[in-house]
């Protein structure tokens, strides 16, 4: 039962590091659409094909509501160079969700302090005075929030290896 033990565990420790490569190529893509969204200011969703943006949404929901929710709780999947990452990674997000808020809250007082009111404002800004329930808010937050893990860890990882 060792010898069969070990193996079963590297495996496990290694799929942590693939399952977070592809959460991490996965969100880089969404963010690129997000960026192109803004840039045409024209909903990318509606220009794509649909059976294209179909299987990019349920991908991307399968990642970000499944995959890496399983990765942050999954302990039993990390080794010591992996959980030392990812104690780096949530110290890291702790600073960041204080912090985010706070910034965005201070460029949008000074905006509007400057100029005037956001909603006519340019397309960078007014993502901020669109209308948005409390659902929408709470799903962008769990996404941006997810977002910043795999961006974080993948981060310093990448430092780690130079």
């Amino acid at each position: 039962m060792q010898k069969t033990d070990k193996p079963l565990k590297t495996i496990r420790y290694r799929s942590y590091f693939w399952l977070m490569d592809f959460s991490a190529a996965v969100m880089a893509l969404f963010v690129c659409v997000l960026l192109a969204d803004m840039i045409i200011d024209e909903d990318l969703i509606e220009v794509l094909p649909s059976p294209m943006t179909n299987s990019m949404i349920v991908l991307f929901q399968i990642v970000t509501f499944i995959i890496l929710p399983f990765l942050i709780c999954a302990k039993f999947m990390r080794d010591d160079y992996s959980d030392t990452l990812w104690r780096r990674s949530v110290s890291v997000l702790a600073y960041a969700s204080i912090t985010i808020p706070l910034t965005i809250f201070a460029i949008t007082q000074i905006y509007y302090l400057g100029v005037g009111p956001l909603s006519k404002g340019p397309p960078m800004i007014r993502w901020v005075t669109n209308k948005i329930t409390v659902d929408m808010a709470m799903i962008s937050i769990w996404v941006w929030y997810m977002i910043l893990f795999v961006a974080i860890f993948q981060f310093l990882r990448w430092r780690d290896a130079r």
